[in-house]
């Protein structure tokens, strides 16, 4: 049973690793098991203490403490090897999404542009969402979207009030590793990106 638990929680810390942020629900449910561990094995030595050791019973309770520890250390190998890779797998999952948004977003806006050639493209991105040409899928009052921040900026609008341009910009949510991306991209459709903890601008490479 004990081992059960023990790879249950090492699962947990896998999982924790290998995502972009904690997964506190994980890491509460670990911290639990070890204090219940600790607990355990102390009630043991207690009543051992108590009760006087007879034959066999000190490597019971060494093989107690042993044990886990041997699984302690099976899971830990496991995740040193693997967490790596998945954290930089969930990190391209990420940008991947990101990117896909911002180009959806630049066929929907230049889609809007040819429709709309008095205005050019929209003042607001909701002009684009469900509540109007139902091209784009809108983000929640936050920005927020697959663990990015986007911000939405038209140029300022000519002498007839036609929007020539625009940019959007996209941040991490709370950035923890050195190589997770910010991106760029204005009404070209060309979308940049930096590792640096700044917003992107033209100036960046060209995400290919």
């Amino acid at each position: 049973m004990g081992g059960v638990l023990f790879l249950l929680a090492g699962l947990g810390v896998f999982t924790t690793l290998s995502d972009v942020r904690p997964n506190w629900n994980w890491v509460g449910f670990f911290a639990l098991f070890a204090a219940v561990q600790a607990i355990l094995v102390g009630g043991a030595v207690a009543t051992y203490r108590a009760l006087g050791y007879a034959k066999g019973d000190w490597t019971l309770l060494t093989r107690g403490v042993v044990d886990p520890l041997v699984y302690f250390a099976v899971m830990a190998l496991i995740i040193s090897a693997s967490g790596p890779v998945l954290y930089k797998q969930r990190l391209r999952h990420y940008a991947g999404e990101a990117a896909a948004w911002l180009k959806q977003l630049h066929a929907c806006a230049t889609t809007y542009a040819a429709g709309h050639p008095g205005q050019g493209f929209p003042a607001r991105l909701d002009l684009l969402g469900p509540d109007a040409t139902k091209c784009l899928e809108p983000l929640p009052p936050t920005g927020e979207k697959a663990g990015y921040v986007f911000t939405y900026a038209p140029s300022p609008p000519e002498a007839g009030g036609k929007i020539p341009a625009y940019s959007v910009t996209a941040r991490r949510v709370d950035r923890v590793a050195p190589r997770e991306r910010s991106f760029y991209m204005d009404a070209t459709g060309v979308i940049h990106a930096t590792s640096e903890d700044r917003d992107a601008t033209t100036q960046d490479p060209i995400v290919q």
